[in-house]
């Protein structure tokens, strides 16, 4: 499912969805606006610069930026149709092949509106050989595709024009594709067969061998007959691995081929049906837009299968389909409706607007959750980019925990979330993947790719790229499996938690306790879980055991907690030991469980508190008086207590314990003496008097 969002982000599209029509899975937000293609004007793509350029009545040219700002216009002889229009890196050449035999360069000037040719490179009309294309590969560097090889031209000062070099490479070529951040050239020899190139500087070609799309690792057997198109191969990247892709042209049997750049392996993803489909790639996720209906498939390659990660559902139709489909094209490989712009982007020729696409992962974990166990849900969330998905994965156990999951679901869930960590460590089982450019292409050389041939040079491919793609990949989150493409995919168990224990806390167990439909036993059984499985990374907070401790009271598992105190899963802390204060009158025991846990650490005005609260005046005097913290501010306390309990004999003793202390002086001007004491020396004179016979019970 599609949404188009024109401008307005996704709160309004969220605030529509009270309607009946179910959530897009894709969002589809405009970046960049021109004039749609029409059959006056023509609209082309730069891959490797991210510009838009359109040509209208073959002479007026506007370049616009992939961000929305206008780079250029200007005005160039009107010769016949245009076949492609690129601006150099530096932005001071423009090259426009009219036809198969001509290209021209035009120089790009603040002060000139109509642009001249100041060089052709040109074809002899009798030859057979036609240009197919040509690309920028470096500022002043101009690589020439035609069908029987690629010729690489340099601009010369000296002679103020662009050369040919001499490090051409022959060959046949039936289409070309270019991939500026790999530096990668894709040529078409045959039907399925596919030549690769390193692109270097002064316009050298590495080979890096054949790889025959059509060829299933696997089955080792060939599952296409039909010729690719250039429309119908790709270089996408998840996971930090390049893959080729080819969509299968098969009617019958319809899928995506990816081809692993640096294993001998090939992952089939199956297309629900026919159609035209483009490729995008969000978030690590290959994502399958028919170009000609409503359909999209989303392929998660982490995942166990091969099947999309959700059905797809003829009820779900585009809220923004219909304008977006609308076109005056028809689609076909020479003039298709969209042109996938990799990774994430669609160029939507007929309504004149470059689309990024988008995740609504909200309604994709929603529809999951219909048709996928929760644990695998909560695995797919894992291999999400940080930040974006925390928010979904405490809701998903706010809503386990809520409806009374299986505690051993959420024991799995818990120790997935505690064996991942969205920052690199020193010390794990399997390194993470390096997600530049030299890294990735290093793997098509270092392993060796399924099906190429590789040139003798063997040359790492690693020091090649000058600069590092500053690209923000998915966190590589282990989901506990152990298959092959789960490792090959990068992810790798950490050492740490994923999420703090303070925020699985206020996040989740708070606000769930205080749900009242959760029963308080279940909740404490799976906090326990939870409990047990951060001990084996790190030490639990007291705040969880404190959790715990009320859990148990509120769902009278007096017991229970009991034998959890006396084991020291509940730890000592002042909290638990009021809890258990609390608790008293419904299990006697815990007075004394309380009392003990407050000794031990050594709260003595709590204990003194507590002794005085059970009546045991002189036991919180004698402990006052071992643990030397009987202090001036107590006096008016355990006076008050003595005189409370309307026993003279109590109170003379707590009195006369009081004075010989030196907490208590007749005399007025005795500055260490609580000034609160006076009254009960007057409470003291009016009972016993001034001399007292009496003998003074032992403390």
């Amino acid at each position: 499912m599609i949404d188009e969002t024109l401008g307005r982000g996704h709160t309004e599209v969220e605030s529509n969805q009270c309607n009946e029509e179910p959530s897009p899975h894709i969002f589809l937000s405009p970046v960049c606006r021109f004039e749609p293609a029409t059959d006056v004007t023509s609209v082309f793509w730069d891959n490797s610069q991210k510009l838009v350029t359109v040509v209208r009545n073959d002479e007026e040219i506007e370049v616009v930026g992939a961000d929305g700002r206008k780079s250029n216009h200007f005005r160039i002889n009107r010769e016949g149709p245009l076949r492609d229009v690129k601006v150099s890196p530096e932005g001071s050449v423009i090259a426009v092949l009219r036809s198969p035999k001509r290209l021209e360069l035009m120089r790009l000037t603040s002060t000139e509106f109509c642009l001249s040719c100041f060089q052709e490179i040109e074809y002899d009309e009798r030859s057979s050989d036609a240009i197919l294309g040509f690309e920028w590969i470096y500022p002043g560097e101009l690589l020439v595709i035609t069908g029987t090889g690629c010729y690489a031209y340099k601009f010369s000062s000296s002679h103020r024009k662009f050369l040919r070099g001499n490090k051409s490479k022959s060959m046949r070529v039936n289409w070309y594709s270019y991939w500026a951040e790999y530096r990668l050239v894709l040529t078409s020899v045959g039907a399925t067969t596919i030549n690769l190139y390193q692109v270097k500087t002064d316009g050298c070609l590495e080979s890096l061998g054949l790889l025959n799309v059509g060829l299933d690792a696997s089955t080792a057997v060939t599952t296409m007959v039909q010729s690719l198109t250039r429309n119908q191969v790709f270089l996408i990247e998840a996971y930090g691995n390049l893959y080729c892709a080819a969509v299968q042209p098969d009617i019958q049997r319809e899928c995506i081929l990816l081809h692993h750049l640096g294993k001998s392996r090939t992952i089939t993803l199956q297309l629900p049906r026919p159609g035209s489909y483009a490729i995008a790639v969000s978030d690590n996720l290959i994502i399958a837009i028919d170009a000609s209906s409503d359909a999209t498939v989303i392929f998660d390659i982490a995942q166990a299968d091969d099947e999309p990660i959700l059905p797809l559902s003829p009820s779900k139709r585009l809220t923004g389909a219909n304008e977006l489909l609308a076109s005056s094209h028809t689609d076909s490989p020479a003039n298709p409706i969209w042109i996938p712009c990799l990774p994430s982007q669609i160029l939507a020729l007929g309504r004149g607007a470059l689309y990024d696409v988008s995740l609504n992962m909200e309604a994709i974990i929603k529809d999951m959750r219909a048709c996928q166990d929760d644990v695998r849900v909560c695995d797919f969330l894992l291999c999400r980019k940080d930040g974006e998905t925390s928010a979904l994965i405490m809701e998903l156990l706010r809503d386990l925990l809520t409806s009374s999951a299986d505690v051993i679901t959420l024991r799995t869930i818990f120790r997935k979330l505690c064996s991942v960590d969205h920052n690199q460590v020193m010390e794990r089982p399997w390194p993470l993947p390096d997600t530049s450019s030299e890294a990735i292409l290093a793997q098509v050389n270092i392993d060796g790719a399924h099906g190429m041939q590789h040139s003798q040079s063997g040359a790492s491919l690693a020091s090649l790229a000058s600069r590092k793609s500053e690209r923000t990949q998915g966190s590589y989150r282990s989901s506990g499996a152990s298959s092959d493409r789960r490792r090959d995919v990068g992810l790798a168990r950490r050492a740490h938690p994923l999420f703090e224990q303070e925020q699985m806390y206020t996040d989740v167990f708070i606000v769930v306790a205080d749900h009242r439909s959760c029963s308080p036993p279940y909740l404490a059984a799976c906090l326990l879980e939870y409990i047990t499985t951060v001990l084996a990374f790190e030490p639990v907070q007291p705040y969880m055991t404190e959790l715990l401790a009320d859990l148990l009271v509120r769902g009278k598992c007096f017991a229970v907690l009991h034998q959890y105190v006396l084991c020291n899963i509940v730890e000592d802390s002042l909290p638990v030991a009021r809890i258990l204060a609390g608790a008293k009158e419904e299990y006697s025991p815990f007075g004394q469980i309380a009392l003990d846990m407050l000794k031990r650490l050594h709260a003595n005005e709590e204990v003194i508190e507590m002794l005085l609260g059970q009546g045991m005046i002189l036991d919180a005097v004698r402990f006052a008086i071992s643990r030397d913290c009987l202090r001036v501010s107590m006096v008016p306390t355990l006076l008050e207590a003595a005189l409370t309990s309307l026993d003279k004999t109590l109170y003379l003793n707590v009195f006369k314990c009081l004075e010989e202390l030196g907490f208590i002086g007749f005399e007025l001007d005795q500055h260490h003496v609580h000034p609160a004491t006076n009254r009960y020396v007057s409470v003291y004179r009016e009972m016993w008097g001034e001399i007292v016979d009496l003998e003074i019970v032992e403390l």
